[in-house]
């Protein structure tokens, strides 16, 4: 009947179910091997993409350092011309300082040398009074 197959024909229809088996297990196999590339091939990508990520955080990093040490240095350079300026400007008033007292010390000195010039001829008339009353009389 119908329904009831021959042994050659369960033999052939066995085989064919083999190789269709077997044809299915290499497709399953070629898939598996083509998602493992696919999925190495992303893990290397993610992984170049997180070497470029972390070599851009470390350019990023050292510019940042390199920045602040500038600015560092600009800062630095920037209070010592100032404590220079501060420096100068003690020294020049300094100067002016002594300058003046120079000035004055001059000027007490010419004021004194008149006042004694000054003294010594109130001393001559004077004496010159004296004589005068003395031929006077």
């Amino acid at each position: 009947s119908e329904l009831t197959m021959s042994d050659e024909e369960a033999e052939e229809f066995a085989k064919k179910l083999e190789a269709d088996e077997k044809r299915l297990k290499e497709k399953e196999e070629q898939a598996v091997k083509i998602m493992q590339r696919r999925f190495e091939s992303a893990r290397m990508k993610n992984e170049n993409r997180g070497m470029e990520q972390s070599q851009i955080l470390l350019e990023q990093q050292r510019q940042f350092e390199e920045a602040e040490a500038a600015r560092r240095e600009t800062m630095k350079q920037e209070r010592e011309r100032k404590d220079m300026q501060a420096e100068q400007a003690r020294i020049r008033m300094d100067e002016e300082r002594q300058a003046e007292l120079a000035l004055q010390r001059k000027a007490g000195e010419k004021f004194r040398a008149i006042k004694e010039r000054e003294a010594e001829q109130a001393r001559i008339r004077e004496q010159e009074a004296k004589l005068n009353e003395i031929s006077n009389r």
